[in-house]
């Protein structure tokens, strides 16, 4: 344990006879008497400080391991990026991770409809899992990204990795190399992690149980953002990313003519007083230092002037940082408020779509440190990188209900190569540079996490898994 702190490449035999002299050193001072024990000890620590100072063992150097893997890395998400899939049928890049990681030597498991999961078992220590979203969307991709021609478009017509998830598979990948292949210099667990259908399926129903039984202490996820320049990482001090529910919903009245509203029971009347008073639910049930959005965004019925229709279809989503804080409440009065409204106007209604809300993506403060110092340990202080929250939502967030972990931005936006397209548009891109500092930041902290054992006060969500796991927008 004399260098675990600045662990290094494997030792000379020089440095192997010096080890071995002062360990017999440190067991012949504890044969001797107590009273001598502690002086000895005390000059025993002294010399052994000037030793390790003299040796200057470098720490693994995690950037440059990453550089020797880049081509490799853009290779990966080229490929990825090229053969996109859509949630719940990613069985060609579920195939492709499997084979990559029997390729580096990683034992794989199959969770059926939950993804692809690779295991190094590396003696003992504690069991890091790091996680990488695997679908893309149903979007047509473009030809050039904001201002040029891309590297690499989509050959399957109207889907796309228009969020970054080639990013992910290929950060993952690559992390999952380097560590197998420096397994000599760190000991304990890594799982990666590999999930379906993150983009608004039940796939985490199947996961959750799964992680449950795997022992995990600590877990690791990243996205990459376009609002965050290639080569810096951001860590979050609390919630990274929201939680938040989307409903589709239907108020059923009973139609009838213009010329007599009396004898109909109108869903668009009902509707308009159950959103006025919506509004105003926000302001009453959510603290004002919480942050909680609220949209609408179709509502559709009837189609002519001069008659109410039967029915009334709207549908909208909610943002929030806190479910505790606020999430929660409001969607128990929300669906409260719903249910008065509609029988004040004789209506009923029925949920076309509503799950239970998905949690917050919330870092655990213990984790955010250990990732903030890797980040400068492996990449330098001036890779870090401040930018407000995300109100956008993460499936990663289930997961940080169940270990203590933390979720990162990667950096990939690059005004000069065009990269700077928001999510989930036809000009979303990636600066592969970015890719890079995803890698270092990702390994860097399973290393020091690995090595440093933290022992983290954590409050583990109880809920069903299979249940935590429907949970979604």
């Amino acid at each position: 344990r004399t260098g675990s702190d600045i662990y290094c490449n494997m030792p000379d035999k020089k440095t192997v006879y010096w080890f071995s002299l002062y360990f017999d050193i440190y067991r012949d001072i504890m044969k001797l008497p107590t009273v001598k024990q502690n002086f000895y000890l005390i000059i025993f620590a002294k010399s052994l400080k000037i030793f390790r100072e003299g040796l200057s063992f470098p720490m693994i150097n995690v950037k440059a391991l990453a550089d020797a893997h880049y081509d490799e890395l853009v290779k990966l998400r080229r490929y990825f990026h090229e053969h996109p899939e859509l949630s719940n049928v990613e069985d060609a890049t579920c195939d492709t991770i499997q084979k990559k990681l029997e390729e580096y030597g990683i034992r794989t498991e199959v969770v059926e409809h939950g993804g692809v999961f690779g295991f190094i078992d590396n003696g003992p220590g504690k069991t890091v899992l790091m996680r990488a979203d695997i679908d893309g969307l149903p979007i047509q991709e473009t030809e050039t990204n904001l201002n040029q021609k891309r590297v690499c478009v989509s050959k399957n017509p109207g889907v796309m990795h228009a969020c970054g998830h080639d990013g992910h598979i290929s950060m993952l990948l690559t992390e999952a190399k380097i560590l197998q292949e420096i397994k000599d210099q760190w000991s304990g667990r890594v799982i990666f992690m590999f999930e379906r259908a993150e983009e608004g399926s039940d796939a985490t129903q199947h996961l959750m149980p799964y992680l449950l039984k795997q022992n995990i202490d600590y877990c690791y996820g990243t996205h990459v953002r376009w609002d965050v320049p290639a080569g810096k990482i951001n860590v979050e001090k609390g919630a990274a990313m929201a939680g938040g529910f989307a409903f589709q919903i239907k108020i059923k009245g009973h139609g009838g003519h213009g010329s007599r509203p009396d004898l109909s029971q109108s869903p668009i009347d009902c509707f308009h007083a159950f959103y006025g008073n919506l509004q105003a639910l926000r302001m009453r049930d959510v603290n004002p230092l919480e942050c909680l959005t609220l949209s609408i965004g179709t509502v559709q019925a009837g189609s002519a002037y001069n008659v109410i229709p039967n029915e009334l279809f709207f549908g909208g989503s909610s943002r929030f940082f806190s479910y505790e804080h606020a999430g929660k409440k409001f969607y128990d009065d929300f669906l409260k408020l719903l249910k008065n409204e509609c029988d004040n106007y004789d209506c009923t209604y029925e949920l076309v779509r509503m799950k239970q809300p998905l949690l917050e993506v919330r870092n655990n403060p213990v984790c955010g440190d250990y990732a903030r110092k890797a980040v400068a340990k492996y990449l330098g202080e001036d890779a870090l990188y401040d930018v407000e929250p995300w109100m956008a939502s993460e499936t990663f967030g289930l997961t940080l209900s169940l270990f203590p972990g933390v979720f990162t931005f990667t950096g990939i936006a690059n005004k000069e190569k065009g990269c700077g397209g928001n999510h989930h548009t036809p000009q979303f891109d990636i600066d592969e540079e970015g890719l890079r500092a995803g890698v270092v930041a990702g390994v860097g902290y399973a290393l020091d996490m690995l090595d440093a054992k933290p022992e983290i006060e954590f409050k583990q969500n109880t809920e069903d898994p299979v249940q935590l796991g429907l949970r979604g927008m």
